[in-house]
């Protein structure tokens, strides 16, 4: 048997420190009791910030713990377009937070963070974890903003790569004169969609107002950047969610929010929210062009409503300036089921399967399932991909992710992919 505790690590079972162990319940009688002890994990969740406190997306953050006598461990993470980034599941112990801002966007151009060092105890939640990042180099520019209101005179510009898979967003405020003329210094050389950022000062949390203003192409000559608001382009519409009628699935809750994502054909990537109960949502700062919609939580599939009752696969979506877009969509969860039947190792004298332990791998990392006294293995859910899958009588953790363990097993490991909505049986012989 063993566990399998979203949230949790399991320290021992029946006293004895492992994770794994093994129960012979063929005879009649009563099925045997395990005391398992489980130790709640920790999270850190936070945001990427710049000088101006405006987020930054793409940034990679690592979290390492170098535990005395052992390797280091490490977990990663990245900011998305809000500058959020969540770490989960992480065993206690002393940490360092470390941002992973690579190269500047151009030569000569960098970011700059330093690590903060953090401990965590059982079941810790750090929430507001800020990870501080620096231009330290740049050029200056100057330019005019068109249309701002009579008295305005600071804004935030947010620069954005048109590519945001291959980029980064930098953002500065700078002071404007009564025509909109102003003068940025520290900025990033390069191609951008820029956006203008607003604090409006007519609500009592003074939310920040997004605005379109265009692409442009920062030289080292810096100069004459003429910026205007373009028409806004609004997506906004209403989902019908089909809940799955499953309750072994893990991160599908009937009645949770529902996150959708918007990717343009440059990659600039937006998010919306639709809230329950009616489960609208809008898209906020978007651009003209093509963007291709999707839901984010696992397994789920959106649809586009065509006539009454008739529905078809959600494509990509062709936006102007000055469009406003309402869509009605169906949300369905697809989940597929793999079945495992494990038989005897070749030469073995059972005559019928037993317990074994399955390992499931996929970039590299290794995922131990125990059998049951059969040799069957029923996993409820596992991500669409590409994977190795092998058995073994008994292995630990730490053999599974060995990859000389797994060129050892030979014949015996299996390649397979599975996509969402497939139920898949397999059958594996197990290594001797």
């Amino acid at each position: 048997m063993g566990a399998d505790c979203p949230g949790y690590r399991l320290i021992s079972i029946n006293g004895r420190r492992s994770a794994l162990a093994t129960y012979d319940c063929s005879q009649p009688g009563p099925c045997a009791q395990a005391d398992l002890t489980l130790e709640p994990l920790a999270v850190i969740e936070g945001h990427v910030l710049d000088s101006n406190g405006m987020p930054v997306e793409n940034i990679g953050v690592e979290l390492r713990q170098s535990a005395a006598g052992s390797r280091s461990r490490f977990r990663r993470a990245v900011s998305d377009d809000r500058g959020y980034f969540r770490l989960f599941h992480l065993p206690p112990g002393d940490y360092d937070l470390v941002p992973q801002p690579g190269s500047g966007l151009a030569e000569g151009i960098e970011w700059k963070g330093d690590p903060q060092h953090l401990s965590l105890g059982p079941g810790d939640v750090i929430s507001g974890a800020q990870v501080q990042l620096r231009l330290t180099q740049g050029v200056e520019i100057s330019g005019r903003i068109e249309g701002l209101a009579p008295g305005t005179r600071q804004v935030t510009l947010l620069f954005q790569r048109p590519n945001s898979n291959s980029g980064r967003t930098f953002s500065k405020q700078v002071e404007v004169d009564e025509e909109g003329r102003f003068k940025l210094s520290g900025a990033q050389l390069g191609r951008y969609e820029v956006d203008l950022l607003l604090r409006n000062t007519q609500t009592p949390s003074g939310e920040m107002t997004r605005t379109y203003l265009g692409p442009v192409e920062i030289i080292p000559a810096g100069g004459g950047l003429t910026l205007a608001p373009r028409e806004p382009v609004v997506l906004r519409g209403a989902l019908n969610v089909e809940w799955p009628q499953r309750d072994d699935l893990p991160g599908v809750a009937e009645g949770a929010p529902v996150d959708l994502m918007a990717t343009g054909e440059d990659g600039v990537r937006r998010r919306a929210t639709a809230q329950p109960p009616d489960y609208r949502f809008e898209f906020l700062g978007l651009r003209p062009g093509s963007y291709r919609l999707t839901p984010s939580a696992r397994g789920a599939k959106a649809e586009r409503q065509v006539g009454d009752d008739q529905w078809e696969p959600l494509g990509e979506i062709a936006l102007n300036g000055g469009d406003t877009v309402d869509l009605d969509l169906r949300v369905r969860f697809e989940f597929g089921r793999l079945s495992v039947l494990v038989r005897p190792p070749p030469g073995s004298r059972a005559a019928q399967a037993a317990h074994y332990v399955v390992g499931i791998r996929t970039d590299g990392v290794a995922r131990l399932f125990p059998t049951d006294q059969n040799g069957l293995l029923a996993v409820n859910y596992i991500p669409s991909g590409d994977y190795e899958i092998c058995a073994w009588p008994d292995i630990s953790v730490d053999d599974a992710n060995n990859s000389a363990i797994w060129r050892k097993a030979g014949d015996s490991v299996r390649k397979f992919r599975h996509d969402e909505g497939v139920d898949m049986e397999i059958t594996l012989t197990a290594t001797p």
